[in-house]
C-alpha cells in the first residue's frame, strides 16, 4: 500500500512539475511514465486506484464470517489478486512496448502485486487440497 501511496504522490508532485529524481536514463524514467496518458484512469491516478487495490487486499485478510470456508476465503483473496495481476501486465506492457521507459516505483508495486498472486493461488490450492481431504 505504500508503495502505490508513494506512486500517486510522484504523480502529484510530476504534475506540479517537481523533480521526482528518478530519471535515471532513457528507459528509466519515473516522470516520463507519471506524465503519460496512462497514468490515470477516468482522471483518476493510477497509484490512488492501487492504494484502493491494497486496502481490498487488506481488508480480505482480515475479514471473517459466520459460514466461514477456507477454500471460498482463499479463493476470494485470488480472484482480487487476480485483478492486480492483470492491471500489472497490462502497465508493463504499456511501459515496454507504448512508452519506451519504465517507472521504478511502479516496478516495485508490479513486483508485490505478482508476489501477492503467486502467494493467494499457493494458499488457495493448500486451502482446496484441505477441505476436500474433511470431505
Amino acid at each position: 500500500m505504500y508503495l502505490s501511496y508513494q506512486a500517486w504522490m510522484a504523480h502529484l508532485a510530476n504534475q506540479r512539475g517537481e523533480d521526482i529524481g528518478c530519471g535515471i536514463t532513457a528507459t528509466i524514467n519515473c516522470s516520463a511514465v507519471l506524465s503519460s496518458k496512462y497514468s490515470a484512469i477516468f482522471g483518476i491516478p493510477v497509484g490512488l486506484l492501487g492504494m484502493v487495490f491494497f486496502a481490498i487486499v487488506l481488508l480480505t485478510a482480515v475479514s471473517n464470517e459466520a459460514n466461514f470456508s477456507w477454500q471460498r476465503f482463499r479463493l476470494t483473496q485470488w480472484l482480487v489478486s487476480c485483478a492486480g495481476f492483470a492491471s500489472s501486465v497490462a502497465f508493463i506492457y504499456i511501459s515496454k512496448f507504448i512508452l519506451h521507459t519504465f517507472c521504478t516505483i511502479c516496478l516495485r508495486v508490479h513486483a508485490t502485486t505478482f508476489t501477492l498472486f503467486i502467494l493467494s493461488l499457493v494458499l488457495f490450492l493448500i486451502a482446496r487440497k484441505k477441505e476436500r481431504q474433511f470431505l
